[in-house]
Formats: structure tokens, C-alpha cells, sequence
């Protein structure tokens, strides 16, 4: 120990040999962590595709399924041929996803449109068999969405399924390059490169060190901005690290294209569903004006032609007028305009717009209010649009003989209308269901007169919503007092 101390070249060089794999082994710390960094981060890509598809999976497959009664069925092998058309469409749009249907312990509808043969690969992968049914069985034993993430030696596996309404079981998976894969062994040898230098010369060690350094930051710091805006890029850098910016950047443009698709996607269906919605709107004056007018039919026979009636028709009409208007004028959405006004005249309106279909079916309309001044504001076009739908709705849930109870008051700081009837009610699957879009159990429904009024009062602070009731089905409809 004395002749170490004497000899301060030895000391130096030791000091020196220690330094070195500190470096070294910050060095190590620093790439496997941004190494893991941006794994983590394509990972977490490749979850948010696989659920992506899964639920436009689950969609098209309950689409499928309500679209024909005698689907559950049918033969094993057209659900196979059937469900696979729908997973060639939808995986299509998902590079590198494969996925399918599993249901009673059988794989159907398998497909990998995106398979790099160019061939069409419709055989589930038997090595990852067990894997994908034991995620399936996983699944539906937890009755949500189940993933793993599976490490091999070169590659990472992304697993994923989650269940249907049915008990059918939607799976997809991707296959990712792994720490073993071809390329990264490379960055493994520059890193043992890196240790030996570090231990001929301190100064060279430092260099790296602090190339890394700047390096591990500068991906750290634009992988955070990438959190914020998905536009930001990467700077190109020459070095290791390279590649890993150049995957991010590459990563981020995929990203980008698949979110301006997808908006496009988004505003396609959101014009469909206001065209349907304002078809679907056209409807209900049309019943009215035909009732009408098969009661004036009826009038007409004993001279007893009201001229209330003739106003029904008049304003019912006039209404038509305003929906074609705004079908034929889709480029400029019409927005609600609320007022603060008395709610009790446009509920009134509501009923007489609807007496004759009452009077059709032997129903009552059994209206009253606690507070005649009630006042709210919102738009009165789209509180008759949707105070009618429920009067409607009510009237054909309802027997013969039955009577409709309409009440308006005030609860919480909020105007309140309420629709109740004396029907079957609704089961917990309708209850489920009620308010999504194209979703009806009426033979010739389109499912959007509840979606579509739910819309028209969220516009505007209100809201629609479903209330438990003993029997019947009971609606209320909330307005902004203010």
C-alpha cells in the first residue's frame, strides 16, 4: 500500500481505471434506460392500435350480429367466412395487427390482411396458440379487456382481447423487435466498444460519456414534447442513438397519418348521423299532419272540422319546412339558440301536436305541473323535437287504454319534463343501450331518435336521461334555469 502511495502514476492510472467504470457503467445505465424509454413508449403505441382495433372489432361484430336475429345461428363455418370479411376490413387499416373472433373454444374470423408475404394468412399462428386462448379465456372470465406483453428472444408479443355482449371474444395481437433483435445486438457491441475505451482512456470515456449524456437528454426531452404535440420531431443525430430517434420519428408520422384518417373517418360519420337525424326528424310531423288528417276525415262526415286542427296541420308543416331546410343546407350546422321562457306552453304544444295519435290508440295524456311559472332557458324547436319524440315513444310502448303522464317542475336548480308510460319497460340491455346511435328495437326504427335528442339538450345544458320506475319507462328531460 506504501509503494502504491509513493508511486503517484499507479495512483493516478487506478484513479483513472475507477473513473472509467464509473463512466462506464453510467454509461450503460443511461442507453439501457433510453433504450427501455422508447420501448416502452412503442409498446404503449401498439396498445393504444390493438385497442383501437379491438373496438372497431367489437363493433362491426355487434353491427353484424343485431343486423340478422338467426345470427347465433348460423353454421360455424359462414360465422367463419362472415366474421373473417369483417377482420380483412378492419385490420387492413392497423399495420402488423392479426387478430380474430374465439367463441365456445373455436377460432373464427381470423385474418392478417397485412401479413409481409402479400398472401392472404388465414390460419392462426400455432405457436402462439396457446397464448392467444389462454388471453381469450382470461378475457371471459373477467368480462373486460385483457392484455400481455410476452418477451422472447427477439421480439416482444402484444396480446389483447376483450368480450363481447354475446360471450364472443374479440383478440388481436402484434408482433415488435425486441432487445435480441437483429440491430440492437449492434448497439450492444458499440456499448462493450464503449466499457474497453472507457478503460484505455479516461478522456475518450469522458467524451462518450458525455455525448450519451446529451443525447439520452435530447431523446428525453423531445419524447416529453412528443407528449405534448405528436408533430414534434426528433432532431437526426449520427450516432446510436440515431436509430432510436429515427423509430420515434417514424413512429410519430404513422401516428399522425392514422389520427388525419381517422378524423376524416369521424366527420363522415358525424355528417351521416345528422343527415339520419334530421330524416329521422321529419318523420314525426309527417305522422302528425297523416293523423290529423284522418281525423278531419272523420270530421268531415258529422260537419264538426275544428279550426285547431287545421293550425296542427299548419304548424306542422311549417316545422317540415325548417328540417328541409336544414338537411338541404348541411354546411352550416344550425346551432341551438336558448332563451329564458316559460317551459309550460312548448309542453302543451308537444301534446297537441301528438292528441291525435292519442286519440288513435285509446291513450290519455295526463299532464300536469306543480308550478305553472316554470321557466328554463333553451331552444324551443329542439325542446318540441324532443319532448315529442318521448310523447311518441310513450304512446307506442303503451296498451291500449293506457294513460301517458307528462309532468313539468323544478328539482336541484334545474327545469324538469317528465314522460312517463304504462308499457312493458325497458330490460337492462336496452337500458344499456338506449342512447347509442343506430341502436332500436323497433322493427322499422333507425335508433336515433333518443341519440339525437339526448344531442340536441346536452348542446344546449340540458340533458335526457333514463330515471327507475316500478313500471312503464320514465324519461325526464332537464333544462338550464339560467
Amino acid at each position: 500500500m506504501r509503494r502504491l502511495l509513493q508511486n503517484r502514476l499507479l495512483l493516478q492510472l487506478l484513479f483513472t481505471f475507477m473513473a472509467a467504470l464509473c463512466v462506464a457503467a453510467l454509461s450503460v445505465v443511461l442507453i439501457s434506460e433510453a433504450i427501455s424509454s422508447a420501448e416502452r413508449v412503442v409498446v404503449g403505441e401498439t396498445h393504444n392500435t390493438i385497442a383501437a382495433a379491438l373496438a372497431e372489432l367489437k363493433q362491426q361484430y355487434r353491427y353484424r350480429a343485431s343486423f340478422d336475429s338467426s345470427w347465433s345461428s348460423f353454421p360455424e363455418q359462414a360465422r367463419d367466412i362472415s366474421l373473417r370479411g369483417i377482420t380483412q376490413i378492419v385490420l387492413r387499416s392497423y399495420p402488423g395487427v392479426e387478430g380474430g373472433f374465439y367463441a365456445n373454444g373455436d377460432f373464427l374470423g381470423y385474418a392478417f390482411p397485412t401479413h409481409d408475404t402479400g398472401q392472404a394468412k388465414t390460419d392462426v399462428p400455432s405457436a402462439e396458440r396457446g397464448l392467444i386462448v389462454s388471453i381469450n379465456q382470461q378475457s371471459l372470465r373477467a368480462k373486460h379487456f385483457a392484455e400481455q406483453v410476452i418477451r422472447g428472444k427477439t421480439d416482444l408479443l402484444v396480446l389483447a382481447a376483450e368480450p363481447t355482449q354475446d360471450g364472443t371474444v374479440v383478440w388481436a395481437m402484434k408482433r415488435l423487435a425486441g432487445r435480441g433483435a437483429p440491430g440492437t445486438g449492434r448497439r450492444e457491441l458499440l456499448l462493450a466498444i464503449l466499457v474497453l475505451a472507457a478503460l484505455v482512456s479516461i478522456a475518450g470515456t469522458l467524451a462518450t460519456g458525455l455525448a450519451l449524456a446529451r443525447g439520452i437528454t435530447q431523446i428525453k426531452r423531445g419524447l416529453s414534447q412528443l407528449e405534448q404535440a405528436f408533430e414534434f420531431q426528433l432532431p437526426e443525430r449520427s450516432d446510436e442513438l440515431g436509430g432510436i430517434s429515427r423509430a420515434i420519428n417514424r413512429m410519430a408520422s404513422t401516428r399522425r397519418k392514422l389520427e388525419a384518417e381517422l378524423r376524416r373517418e369521424d366527420r363522415l360519420r358525424a355528417l351521416g348521423r345528422l343527415s339520419a337525424g334530421l330524416a329521422h326528424e321529419i318523420r314525426n310531423p309527417l305522422n302528425s299532419i297523416r293523423l290529423t288528417v284522418q281525423l278531419l276525415e272523420r270530421r268531415a262526415d258529422t260537419q264538426s272540422i275544428r279550426r285547431e286542427d287545421l293550425k296542427t296541420v299548419r304548424a306542422e308543416v311549417d316545422r317540415l319546412s325548417v328540417l328541409l331546410n336544414e338537411l338541404l343546407d348541411l354546411q352550416r350546422s344550425r346551432q341551438p339558440q336558448p332563451k329564458l321562457q316559460p317551459v309550460l306552453p312548448v309542453v302543451e304544444h308537444c301534446i297537441d301536436l301528438v292528441s291525435g295519435q292519442a286519440e288513435m290508440q285509446d291513450a290519455t295524456i295526463h299532464f300536469e305541473t306543480p308550478n305553472r311559472e316554470v321557466r328554463a332557458s333553451f331552444d324551443s324547436q329542439q325542446l318540441t323535437q324532443t319532448v315529442v319524440n318521448l310523447l311518441l315513444n310513450a304512446l307506442e310502448a303503451s296498451p291500449p287504454g293506457a294513460t301517458v303522464f307528462v309532468e313539468v317542475g323544478h328539482e336541484n336548480g334545474m327545469a324538469r319534463v317528465e314522460v312517463r308510460d304504462e308499457g312493458n319497460g325497458l330490460n337492462a340491455e336496452q337500458r344499456e343501450h338506449l342512447f347509442e346511435p343506430f341502436y332500436t328495437t323497433k322493427p322499422n326504427g333507425t335508433g336515433l331518435g333518443l341519440a339525437v335528442s339526448r344531442e340536441l339538450m346536452r348542446s344546449q345544458g340540458g340533458d335526457v336521461r333514463l330515471m327507475p320506475s316500478a313500471t312503464g319507462a320514465r324519461f325526464v328531460v332537464e333544462l338550464s334555469s339560467t
